[in-house]
């Protein structure tokens, strides 16, 4: 045989898989008992696929023609199943910072109240509602901080168990973790930030008469 060019590498297994060598044979020298014929058009691709389906019934109504779609169709079926592993995954991980944010909020609100009269002792002397309010954000964030940092050690010694789901980003992704980091830090600075601000309303005249 002899060789009239060369093609590029053509993904036939998924969008997710590795390319391999291949060899393209003329159809005269290689016939097979089924053809994929690829189209470019303009317009709807829909519309232009039904016609395309009644051209070739017309030159041979016996003629089978099956699994017509588009390349939109195609790409989606391939990346079907990482697509929903990946979609579990995201909402355990939604469910999860829920969860984080509601523990925070309830282990600040605890706090807060166990320390209302230090509180209140801290403004009559002086300390201002500002302060307060820093004081108690920060331990959420502190807390969101260790979180983080732990969550972060697990999640680099499990990204070999994850890149089988993973598509289009690698399992150590930058971007990924520092957009999940800001998230998690946004989530515990707003579940401190209620609590803070009943410590900072706390009436120094009215919990120093109750104690």
């Amino acid at each position: 045989m002899q060789i009239v060019g060369e093609v590029g590498h053509v993904k036939h297994d998924g969008l997710d898989a590795d390319s391999i060598g291949q060899i393209d044979f003329d159809y005269r020298q290689s016939t097979q008992d089924r053809a994929v014929i690829v189209a470019r058009v303009t317009g709807n691709p829909s519309a232009a696929m039904a016609s395309m389906v009644s051209a070739i019934r017309s030159l041979d109504p016996e003629q089978p023609v099956y699994d017509a779609r588009t390349l939109n169709d195609v790409m989606a079926r391939s990346i079907n199943s990482r697509w929903l592993s990946m979609a579990l995954v995201g909402s355990f991980a939604s469910v999860a910072v829920f969860l984080c944010s509601v523990g925070v909020y309830g282990v600040i609100a605890f706090g807060v109240v166990k320390q209302r009269r230090e509180f209140g002792i801290r403004l009559a002397l002086g300390a201002t509602r500002g302060g307060i309010t820093a004081a108690v954000v920060s331990r959420g964030l502190t807390l969101a901080a260790i979180g983080i940092a732990t969550g972060f050690v697990l999640s680099i010694a499990m990204t070999r168990s994850m890149r089988s789901m993973l598509f289009g980003v690698t399992a150590a992704d930058v971007a990924s973790f520092a957009i999940s980091i800001v998230a998690i830090l946004v989530v515990a600075m707003l579940a401190s930030y209620l609590p803070a601000r009943r410590a900072a309303a706390v009436d120094p005249a009215l919990t120093l008469r109750a104690e």
